[in-house]
């Protein structure tokens, strides 16, 4: 049994916050039990002080996001999830983050959804937060006819514990998975997973395809909403290919849709480009240790 945490060291926690002097307050009002037993629990209690140097400023968000990679476990954490409804969904104390996501104009009118089946790789990303990662290996497949959200993804991605770690270094990657369903608007190339629990905090994603070649890549923009950050933006091109090659009719008809797409700083010329030389093969679990080839 974990020893009980002091009311002194959920006041020093607390504090260390990266929020303002009212917001460490409310936890401690409200979600004091929460943050004891998030103390009590290694994989929350080492979530909870990577957050707390995460500060206030812009960069805060890139590091909030990196802490749950390198801390949540794969599984999930019921401490972590408690702490997160309790401190955003529940009380407001981290109060929303709310900003524009533009909606691409150019839309595809007309998708089968079976075009994703299958394995596709992203090897190309907009959002240095959510889309840049190595090895992002994305499975879908399609559920039974007329499931409110036929379309499943087992999105798959590798985390760099160290960033300054490069070829040809031994880097030693955190391996992460997130499951997504969507629901597709009358056929076209918008796909919506809402609805999502608590625990996800009430999350909201819809993507938006903008370009697809049978088998060989799918140009996808998308626009997100939670509890903590709504109307985060991103894209990611999904190619057949890990290593993303494409002859150069495809890539002038991918650069050409994402500057149709009318959104300010969307060009294929800006999108990261992940390393996914030496991915890691199925059922790999726990830190994943392999060198760039």
């Amino acid at each position: 049994m974990p020893s009980p945490v002091p009311p002194l060291s959920l006041l020093l926690l607390a504090s260390q916050l990266p929020r303002a002097a009212s917001q460490s307050a409310c936890v401690v009002e409200h979600c004091g039990a929460q943050l004891a037993r998030c103390l009590a629990d290694t994989a929350c209690r080492g979530w909870s002080l990577c957050n707390a140097g995460c500060g206030l400023g812009t960069e805060a968000l890139a590091c909030n996001q990196r802490c749950a990679d390198l801390h949540t476990p794969l599984r999930g954490s019921p401490a972590i999830d408690a702490f997160s409804i309790g401190t955003i969904s529940d009380h407001h104390c981290v109060p929303q983050r709310r900003q524009r996501c533009a909606v691409p104009r150019n839309t595809l009118p007309a998708l089968e959804l079976a075009a994703f089946e299958g394995d596709w790789w992203v090897t190309r990303g907009l959002n240095p937060i959510f889309d840049c990662f190595d090895c992002q290996r994305h499975t879908f497949s399609l559920g039974a006819a007329g499931e409110p959200k036929r379309l499943h993804g087992a999105l798959r991605y590798s985390v760099k514990r160290d960033l300054h770690c490069s070829f040809p270094q031994r880097c030693e990657y955190v391996r992460r998975e997130v499951n997504q369903s969507f629901a597709q608007s009358n056929a076209t190339g918008h796909l919506a997973n809402h609805g999502n629990p608590p625990a996800q905090l009430h999350y909201a994603d819809d993507w938006y395809v903008i370009a697809h070649r049978p088998e060989t890549y799918i140009l996808v923009y998308y626009c997100g909403c939670n509890d903590a950050d709504c109307g985060y933006s991103g894209a990611v091109l999904y190619t057949r290919s890990r290593s993303g090659a494409l002859d150069a009719a495809d890539k002038a008809a991918v650069a050409a849709a994402a500057r149709a797409a009318g959104v300010d700083g969307f060009e294929l010329s800006a999108l990261c480009t992940p390393d996914n030389r030496a991915c890691p093969g199925r059922g790999s679990t726990g830190p994943i240790f392999y060198v760039l080839k």
